[in-house]
């Protein structure tokens, strides 16, 4: 279902109204890997903002499939995924799109030091923004294997 902008007002407002003032037990920067939360309310609010249009979707057909699809797909499905369609052109992927899919497989299987190092050497294929997080990986995944 799209939203127009009055009702994407709306939900805002309801949002504000709702949970907001139940996070104000959270200290100011809550940290949710390196955003805070006050950050990452502001950037959904823009994602809202940018994304609808009176009444109708700006985020493209294949874009908004991927995510949906992606968000409940198995590990398994999801890493076969990115292994094909990387072996035909490892840099045809976007990478905010490899990122989900690596953090949504790693999710699932938090115990696979195999994939936990798969996804390290993806972020740091695209570093140095993610290179923090890809050494927590690879390090979880050597104290897995031991």
């Amino acid at each position: 279902m799209f939203t127009t902008r009055s009702s994407t007002s709306k939900a805002l407002s309801d949002f504000e109204r709702i949970v907001l003032p139940g996070l104000t037990n959270f200290p100011a920067k809550v940290k949710w890997g390196a955003v805070s939360l006050a950050d990452l309310v502001r950037l959904t609010r823009d994602l809202i903002e940018s994304t609808c249009e009176e009444g109708a979707s700006r985020i493209p057909d294949p874009v908004r499939d991927f995510i949906e699809e992606i968000s409940f797909a198995e590990p398994e499905d999801i890493l076969s995924a990115l292994r094909d369609v990387l072996a035909e052109d490892w840099m045809a992927m976007p990478v905010w799109a490899r990122n989900l899919a690596y953090r949504l497989a790693c999710l699932q299987r938090p115990d696979d030091p195999e994939l936990l190092r798969e996804a390290a050497a993806d972020l740091l294929s695209f570093g140095p923004d993610w290179d923090d997080f890809a050494e927590d990986l690879k390090a979880r995944g050597v104290q897995l294997r031991n």
